[in-house]
């Protein structure tokens, strides 16, 4: 089974979406140290290895929402020091975007090995989308993506993890293989792949990450849900995203 982590910002700018870069550094150090016993890998490989029956027993997939400019300021470098592959979900709309990353950007962390996936143009609550918002939102996204790289571009993250039946079939629809969620739980074999469960990381003391990395983090499920409920009773959408 797998703890898929996710990440919004890193940035020292004291943001309720980032961990420091300190943080950061630090956490992805204990990744690295406890290689031989979480086995941090792509999330697509992580997939790929449990339908072939060939997945370690235990692996950690790193992820971003967002594409904020520090993740690619910040983050790559340290990620590319310690050797953690990572997956970065991309809004497209928000390319270029002050405060978001650039097309060249993006371009420099596909080439160097960051998986991109996709979190629509416009970051909307997808339930509320008509169909055809749904397929520009979606299908377009990845649309947008594959032209802008060259690649294949399959995966998916919901914004603010929200999305129902008539989303997950939408996602289905644009030919995403996986799509990750914010709620926290495992990865496992049998589980929906377009309804992974992920784990949120704060600005965490180390023990309580290197916790949260073999999946103690799950714990939380009970107190996100009541944010989840405050955001949805708010009605704010994510601070800093372009409206």
């Amino acid at each position: 089974m797998a703890t898929v982590l996710g990440y919004h910002q890193v940035t020292d700018r004291g943001s309720h979406l980032a961990v420091s870069r300190r943080t950061f550094e630090e956490q992805m150090g204990v990744l690295d140290e406890m290689r031989d016993e979480l086995n941090p890998l792509p999330l697509n490989e992580i997939i790929a290895r449990m339908a072939r029956g060939t997945a370690p027993l235990r692996s950690v997939a790193v992820t971003f929402d967002d594409a904020w400019a520090d993740v690619h300021e910040n983050a790559l470098g340290v990620l590319l020091e310690y050797r953690i592959p990572a997956t970065l979900y991309v809004p497209t709309g928000y390319l270029d975007y002050p405060g978001f990353v650039s097309r060249s950007e993006l371009q420099n962390m596909a080439d160097a090995g960051i998986e991109i996936g996709a979190h629509t143009r416009t970051h909307p609550d997808l339930r509320g989308c008509t169909d055809a918002e749904l397929e520009s939102e979606l299908a377009g996204s990845r649309a947008d993506l594959e032209d802008l790289l060259s690649r294949k571009v399959d995966a998916f993250a919901y914004p603010s993890g929200l999305h129902d039946k008539r989303v997950v079939a939408a996602v289905a629809r644009a030919g995403f293989r996986s799509a990750v969620t914010t709620t926290r739980g495992w990865l496992r074999p049998a589980s929906d792949l377009l309804r992974i469960r992920r784990s949120f990381v704060e600005e965490f003391p180390l023990q309580t990450f290197t916790a949260g990395a073999r999946g103690g983090m799950n714990v939380l499920k009970g107190t996100d849900a009541l944010k989840a409920a405050m955001s949805r009773v708010s009605g704010r959408r994510p601070e800093g995203l372009p409206t």
